[in-house]
């Protein structure tokens, strides 16, 4: 498994979210996070920016379909492999 924050620190640049880092955010479906608690850990331990996870996390931005929310949580829907 990659180390917090991998996926985002490439030559000092800041890399957009990708399904990678969201499935990893979200154990590969295993893991419940209310939006607000994921944005924090996409900002304080992958280095994102709050406005860039929050996108990436809404109901119509670009993970939309791989994201289900249910009682105020989210989690991942993995792909077929």
């Amino acid at each position: 498994m990659a180390a917090l924050g991998e996926h985002v620190r490439q030559a000092g640049r800041q890399r957009a979210i990708t399904e990678d880092v969201l499935a990893e955010l979200f154990q590969h479906g295993k893991r419940l996070l209310a939006r607000k608690h994921a944005v924090e850990i996409l900002a304080q331990e992958y280095g994102y920016a709050q406005p860039t996870a929050y996108r990436a996390l809404s109901a119509d931005g670009k993970f939309a379909e791989r994201l289900v929310e249910k009682d105020g949580l989210l989690a991942w829907r993995p792909g077929e492999s």
